[in-house]
Protein backbone atom coordinates (compact mmCIF):
# COMPACT_ATOMS: atom_id res chain seq x y z
CA UNK A 1 0.00 0.00 0.00
CA UNK A 2 2.80 2.32 -0.92
CA UNK A 3 0.64 4.27 -3.04
CA UNK A 4 -2.48 4.91 -0.30
CA UNK A 5 0.67 5.65 2.57
CA UNK A 6 2.23 8.05 -0.23
CA UNK A 7 -1.15 9.98 -1.05
CA UNK A 8 -1.60 10.22 2.75
CA UNK A 9 1.70 11.46 3.47
CA UNK A 10 0.97 14.45 0.72
CA UNK A 11 -2.23 15.57 2.55
CA UNK A 12 -4.34 13.71 -0.08
CA UNK A 13 -8.02 12.84 1.55
CA UNK A 14 -8.40 8.98 2.36
CA UNK A 15 -10.78 8.64 -0.14
CA UNK A 16 -8.36 9.27 -2.92
CA UNK A 17 -5.49 8.37 -1.86
CA UNK A 18 -7.52 4.42 -1.50
CA UNK A 19 -8.82 4.70 -5.13
CA UNK A 20 -5.00 5.75 -6.71
CA UNK A 21 -3.77 2.72 -4.27
CA UNK A 22 -6.57 0.58 -5.64
CA UNK A 23 -5.53 1.89 -9.40
CA UNK A 24 -2.00 1.23 -9.28
CA UNK A 25 -2.59 -2.22 -7.79
CA UNK A 26 -4.96 -3.44 -10.72
CA UNK A 27 -1.76 -2.45 -12.58
CA UNK A 28 0.04 -4.25 -11.15
CA UNK A 29 -1.82 -7.81 -10.91
CA UNK A 30 -2.79 -7.15 -14.54
CA UNK A 31 0.90 -7.26 -15.14
CA UNK A 32 1.80 -10.71 -13.32
CA UNK A 33 -1.66 -12.22 -14.59
CA UNK A 34 0.66 -11.35 -18.10
CA UNK A 35 3.52 -12.29 -17.69
CA UNK A 36 2.94 -15.62 -16.08
CA UNK A 37 0.79 -17.02 -19.80
CA UNK A 38 2.10 -19.18 -21.48
CA UNK A 39 3.40 -17.16 -24.08
CA UNK A 40 5.45 -15.59 -21.76
CA UNK A 41 6.79 -17.25 -18.49
CA UNK A 42 4.54 -20.17 -18.49
CA UNK A 43 4.17 -20.66 -14.89
CA UNK A 44 2.03 -22.82 -12.47
CA UNK A 45 2.40 -20.63 -9.42
CA UNK A 46 1.93 -17.43 -8.48
CA UNK A 47 1.06 -15.75 -4.73
CA UNK A 48 1.23 -19.17 -3.43
CA UNK A 49 -1.84 -19.93 -5.66
CA UNK A 50 -2.47 -21.33 -8.74
CA UNK A 51 -2.03 -18.76 -12.18
CA UNK A 52 -5.10 -17.70 -13.23
CA UNK A 53 -4.99 -18.92 -16.98
CA UNK A 54 -3.87 -22.53 -15.00
CA UNK A 55 -7.28 -22.56 -13.07
CA UNK A 56 -9.78 -20.58 -15.79
CA UNK A 57 -7.54 -21.06 -18.80
CA UNK A 58 -5.87 -18.49 -21.05
CA UNK A 59 -8.40 -16.40 -22.34
CA UNK A 60 -9.61 -15.71 -19.06
CA UNK A 61 -6.80 -14.40 -17.69
CA UNK A 62 -6.26 -12.54 -20.47
CA UNK A 63 -9.84 -10.63 -20.15
CA UNK A 64 -9.24 -10.41 -16.37
CA UNK A 65 -5.57 -8.47 -16.87
CA UNK A 66 -7.88 -6.09 -19.49
CA UNK A 67 -10.99 -5.84 -16.85
CA UNK A 68 -7.94 -4.38 -14.03
CA UNK A 69 -6.56 -2.32 -16.40
CA UNK A 70 -9.89 -0.49 -17.77
CA UNK A 71 -10.99 -0.84 -14.27
CA UNK A 72 -7.73 1.18 -12.51
CA UNK A 73 -7.82 4.23 -15.22
CA UNK A 74 -11.59 4.96 -14.04
CA UNK A 75 -9.88 4.82 -10.53
CA UNK A 76 -7.19 7.16 -11.43
CA UNK A 77 -9.44 9.61 -13.46
CA UNK A 78 -12.10 9.45 -9.89
CA UNK A 79 -8.41 10.16 -7.86
CA UNK A 80 -6.86 12.93 -9.62
CA UNK A 81 -10.39 14.98 -10.56
CA UNK A 82 -9.25 17.23 -7.80
CA UNK A 83 -5.81 18.13 -9.41
CA UNK A 84 -5.55 21.48 -11.29
CA UNK A 85 -5.14 21.28 -14.98
CA UNK A 86 -0.96 20.88 -15.02
CA UNK A 87 -0.84 18.74 -11.92
CA UNK A 88 -3.64 16.42 -13.84
CA UNK A 89 -1.38 16.71 -17.22
CA UNK A 90 1.59 15.92 -14.95
CA UNK A 91 -0.16 12.86 -13.83
CA UNK A 92 -1.52 11.25 -17.26
CA UNK A 93 2.11 11.46 -18.78
CA UNK A 94 4.03 10.26 -15.89
CA UNK A 95 1.11 6.86 -16.07
CA UNK A 96 2.17 6.80 -19.62
CA UNK A 97 5.47 7.08 -19.08
CA UNK A 98 5.26 4.34 -16.26
CA UNK A 99 3.38 1.61 -18.32
CA UNK A 100 4.69 2.53 -21.96
CA UNK A 101 6.71 1.16 -24.39
CA UNK A 102 9.65 2.54 -23.25
CA UNK A 103 9.22 1.72 -19.43
CA UNK A 104 7.39 -1.52 -18.52
CA UNK A 105 5.67 -2.79 -21.72
CA UNK A 106 9.61 -2.06 -23.29
CA UNK A 107 10.96 -3.71 -20.50
CA UNK A 108 8.84 -6.69 -20.78
CA UNK A 109 9.27 -6.88 -24.75
CA UNK A 110 13.41 -7.03 -24.12
CA UNK A 111 13.10 -9.50 -20.98
CA UNK A 112 11.12 -11.82 -23.73
CA UNK A 113 12.77 -10.94 -26.69
CA UNK A 114 16.24 -9.60 -26.12
CA UNK A 115 18.14 -12.39 -23.55
CA UNK A 116 21.07 -13.43 -25.10
CA UNK A 117 22.51 -9.82 -25.70
CA UNK A 118 21.40 -8.88 -21.79
CA UNK A 119 23.05 -11.85 -20.36
CA UNK A 120 25.94 -8.91 -18.65
CA UNK A 121 24.81 -7.90 -15.45
CA UNK A 122 24.62 -4.33 -16.95
CA UNK A 123 22.57 -5.66 -19.66
CA UNK A 124 20.23 -7.17 -16.95
CA UNK A 125 19.93 -3.69 -14.74
CA UNK A 126 18.87 -2.09 -17.49
CA UNK A 127 16.02 -4.36 -18.16
CA UNK A 128 14.94 -4.31 -14.21
CA UNK A 129 14.75 -0.31 -14.89
CA UNK A 130 12.27 -0.22 -17.10
CA UNK A 131 10.15 -3.60 -16.13
CA UNK A 132 10.59 -3.28 -12.02
CA UNK A 133 11.38 0.16 -11.61
CA UNK A 134 8.20 1.92 -13.53
CA UNK A 135 5.31 0.79 -11.40
CA UNK A 136 7.19 1.20 -8.23
CA UNK A 137 7.57 4.96 -8.82
CA UNK A 138 4.22 5.01 -10.03
CA UNK A 139 3.11 4.01 -6.53
CA UNK A 140 5.21 6.28 -5.01
CA UNK A 141 5.54 9.34 -7.08
CA UNK A 142 1.47 9.85 -8.17
CA UNK A 143 0.21 11.32 -5.20
CA UNK A 144 3.33 13.70 -5.16
CA UNK A 145 2.39 14.70 -8.88
CA UNK A 146 -0.94 15.60 -8.43
CA UNK A 147 -0.48 17.63 -5.46
CA UNK A 148 2.52 19.56 -6.81
CA UNK A 149 5.05 18.44 -5.74
CA UNK A 150 8.42 20.16 -6.38
CA UNK A 151 11.12 19.23 -8.54
CA UNK A 152 13.76 18.33 -6.18
CA UNK A 153 11.08 16.16 -4.31
CA UNK A 154 10.13 14.45 -7.24
CA UNK A 155 13.94 13.65 -8.37
CA UNK A 156 14.96 12.62 -4.82
CA UNK A 157 11.28 9.86 -4.92
CA UNK A 158 12.67 8.83 -8.06
CA UNK A 159 16.09 8.07 -7.30
CA UNK A 160 14.90 5.88 -4.38
CA UNK A 161 12.81 3.89 -6.11
CA UNK A 162 14.95 3.05 -8.31
CA UNK A 163 17.11 1.79 -5.70
CA UNK A 164 14.42 -0.17 -4.29
CA UNK A 165 13.24 -1.50 -7.91
CA UNK A 166 16.73 -2.97 -8.71
CA UNK A 167 17.29 -4.28 -5.00
CA UNK A 168 13.61 -5.88 -5.30
CA UNK A 169 14.29 -7.34 -8.92
CA UNK A 170 17.79 -8.87 -7.68
CA UNK A 171 16.04 -10.21 -4.62
CA UNK A 172 12.93 -11.75 -6.95
CA UNK A 173 16.54 -13.55 -9.22
CA UNK A 174 17.94 -14.93 -6.48
CA UNK A 175 14.37 -16.16 -5.41
CA UNK A 176 13.67 -17.46 -9.01
CA UNK A 177 16.99 -19.33 -9.03
CA UNK A 178 17.14 -20.89 -5.64
CA UNK A 179 13.65 -20.43 -3.59
CA UNK A 180 11.19 -23.43 -3.68
CA UNK A 181 7.31 -22.26 -4.63
CA UNK A 182 6.36 -22.67 -0.55
CA UNK A 183 9.46 -19.42 0.03
CA UNK A 184 8.97 -17.23 -2.84
CA UNK A 185 5.11 -17.85 -3.63
CA UNK A 186 5.38 -18.44 -7.51
CA UNK A 187 7.00 -20.69 -10.17
CA UNK A 188 11.02 -20.97 -9.45
CA UNK A 189 13.37 -21.84 -12.08
CA UNK A 190 11.46 -20.16 -15.03
CA UNK A 191 14.63 -17.42 -15.99
CA UNK A 192 17.15 -20.44 -16.36
CA UNK A 193 14.50 -22.89 -18.16
CA UNK A 194 13.64 -20.35 -20.79
CA UNK A 195 17.14 -18.56 -21.36
CA UNK A 196 15.79 -14.84 -19.26
CA UNK A 197 17.78 -12.20 -17.85
CA UNK A 198 18.26 -13.12 -14.19
CA UNK A 199 21.60 -10.95 -12.47
CA UNK A 200 22.29 -14.44 -10.49
CA UNK A 201 23.00 -16.26 -13.62
CA UNK A 202 24.97 -13.17 -15.31
CA UNK A 203 26.99 -12.23 -12.27
CA UNK A 204 27.16 -15.00 -9.66
CA UNK A 205 24.66 -15.22 -6.60
CA UNK A 206 27.24 -13.51 -4.25
CA UNK A 207 27.59 -10.66 -6.27
CA UNK A 208 23.75 -10.16 -6.22
CA UNK A 209 23.60 -10.37 -2.54
CA UNK A 210 26.11 -7.86 -2.32
CA UNK A 211 23.99 -5.36 -4.79
CA UNK A 212 20.96 -5.65 -2.69
CA UNK A 213 23.04 -4.59 0.00
CA UNK A 214 24.46 -1.76 -1.67
CA UNK A 215 20.98 -0.64 -3.48
CA UNK A 216 20.08 -1.09 0.16
CA UNK A 217 22.49 1.91 1.52
CA UNK A 218 21.91 4.41 -1.42
CA UNK A 219 18.76 4.15 -0.96
CA UNK A 220 18.97 4.52 3.18
CA UNK A 221 21.23 7.53 2.36
CA UNK A 222 18.83 9.00 -0.35
CA UNK A 223 15.56 8.96 2.18
CA UNK A 224 18.03 10.85 4.50
CA UNK A 225 17.77 13.90 2.11
CA UNK A 226 14.05 14.21 1.47
CA UNK A 227 12.62 17.32 3.19
CA UNK A 228 10.15 17.12 5.90
CA UNK A 229 10.56 14.89 9.12
CA UNK A 230 12.03 11.70 9.07
CA UNK A 231 8.24 9.94 10.73
CA UNK A 232 7.00 11.71 6.85
CA UNK A 233 8.79 9.37 4.70
CA UNK A 234 9.12 6.35 7.49
CA UNK A 235 6.49 4.13 4.67
CA UNK A 236 9.06 4.05 2.77
CA UNK A 237 10.63 1.49 4.66
CA UNK A 238 7.96 -0.95 3.38
CA UNK A 239 9.78 -1.10 0.26
CA UNK A 240 12.84 -1.85 1.22
CA UNK A 241 14.36 -5.13 0.32
CA UNK A 242 15.79 -7.30 3.25
CA UNK A 243 18.91 -9.55 1.49
CA UNK A 244 17.47 -12.84 0.96
CA UNK A 245 18.50 -14.96 4.28
CA UNK A 246 19.20 -18.36 1.94
CA UNK A 247 22.42 -20.14 0.62
CA UNK A 248 22.72 -20.01 -3.00
CA UNK A 249 23.92 -22.88 -4.69
CA UNK A 250 26.25 -23.08 -7.75
CA UNK A 251 25.47 -20.73 -10.35
CA UNK A 252 25.74 -22.80 -13.79
CA UNK A 253 28.07 -21.45 -16.21
CA UNK A 254 26.02 -18.93 -18.79
CA UNK A 255 26.96 -21.47 -22.09
CA UNK A 256 24.65 -24.25 -20.46
CA UNK A 257 21.75 -21.62 -20.19
CA UNK A 258 22.27 -20.07 -23.84
CA UNK A 259 22.35 -23.73 -25.37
Amino acid sequence: MACFASGRSAGLERNHALKLAIAVEYFHTASLIFDDLPCMDDADTRRHAPCVHRTHGESAAVLAGLALITRAYSLIGEGIAFASLPDHLKATSYIDQALGVFSLLGGQSRDLHDSRSSRSPHGVLAIARMKTVPLLRLAALLPVIITGGSPRLIQLLERYCLFVGLAFQIADDLKDFVGPVDTSGKTGGRDLALGRPNLVLAGGAQSALQLIERLNRLGDKTVSQLPGSPAQWRFLDRLRTAVPAMQPRETPHLTSVAS
